[in-house]
């Protein structure tokens, strides 16, 4: 997959793009990527064309292109919520960039896609130039979760709950944190636990502070554990929120290697106690019950 920031000289042809922002790529999201799919069988170009706001989201962009790269979509087209952008009138986005750059023959949205100033283009106004340019539009109606519309605001919800189980059932998926493994102050290995460390994105929407079983992928192995997303307030004062995780009956050198840690239930809300050895009790019962529901 080729990822694009800068359409200013992007020329394609025979296009089928999908509109949207794609910071979930939730299951909702997955019925665009989806038909995509089809149209690139029917010889279509496929195109994600991501509308980034500019704000934290679920998944940072290199997530993001991983899940896509996956799905076979051709290019990822990254473009900024700019003032400039903002300003574009939809029948101006949609001949300028659409079809003069990205040569569209069909377009995917969800129900709800406006655009353009003021959020003056919907569905329909995509509809009716497309008489004019030539392309066609296929709409999806929200996907519903039992009595529950699948959305990344819902999503962002379950997750300042720390409600793991919600957020993998609205996104089809597990949710994940991506990162390089770094040194931390290892005190992990004094309490005999050993932990590897991670520093989110700056712009990844995290789970509540708390203590979660997770699955850990590493050089393409998968491994069971803990992991405690937050500052650690029972050994240090102050700090920025890293995730930590004791990987169960692991013993390996593996600092600068890359880590997804999957994320499948939350055990507790991080806490300060009172001294070390009450920590270290907490933690034998944190992998107890985590060992038990794997």
């Amino acid at each position: 997959m080729i990822c694009i920031n800068d359409t200013a000289e992007l020329k394609l042809n025979n296009c089928a793009v999908a509109l949207g922002k794609f910071d979930g790529l939730h299951r909702g999201h997955m019925l665009l990527i989806n038909k995509l799919a089809e149209l690139k069988n029917q010889g279509f170009t496929s195109a994600v064309y991501a509308i980034d706001m500019g704000k934290s989201s679920i998944y940072t962009y290199d997530e993001r292109a991983e899940i896509l790269d996956e799905c076979r979509v051709d290019y990822l087209i990254n473009s900024r919520f700019t003032k400039e952008f903002a300003d574009i009138k939809p029948k101006k986005f949609v001949e300028d960039i659409l079809v003069k750059r990205l040569g569209v023959r069909h377009i995917v949205v969800g129900s709800d896609f406006h655009f353009g100033s003021k959020r003056q283009g919907d569905v329909n106004t995509l509809i009716e130039l497309g008489k004019i340019y030539r392309y066609e539009v296929t709409v999806m109606d929200k996907l519903r979760y039992g009595n529950s519309v699948i959305s990344s605001t819902a999503i962002k919800e379950f997750l300042s709950e720390g409600n793991i189980e919600r957020v993998n059932n609205f996104l089809g998926r597990e949710y994940k944190i991506t990162g390089e493994i770094v040194h931390g102050n290892h005190f992990g290995r004094t309490i005999n636990y050993p932990t590897i460390n991670i520093t989110p994105d700056k712009n990844k929407i995290l789970p509540c502070n708390g203590v979660y079983k997770v699955r850990v992928i590493i050089d393409g192995k998968i491994y069971s554990g803990v992991s405690n997303v937050g500052k650690k307030p029972t050994v240090q004062k102050d700090g920025p929120v890293n995730v930590e995780t004791y990987i169960f009956d692991f013993n390996c050198d593996v600092y600068g290697k890359k880590a997804e840690i999957l994320f499948e239930g939350f055990i507790r809300k991080e806490m300060k106690f009172e001294n070390i050895e009450v920590l270290k009790n907490q933690m034998a019962q944190d992998v107890l019950v985590a060992k038990r529901d794997f």
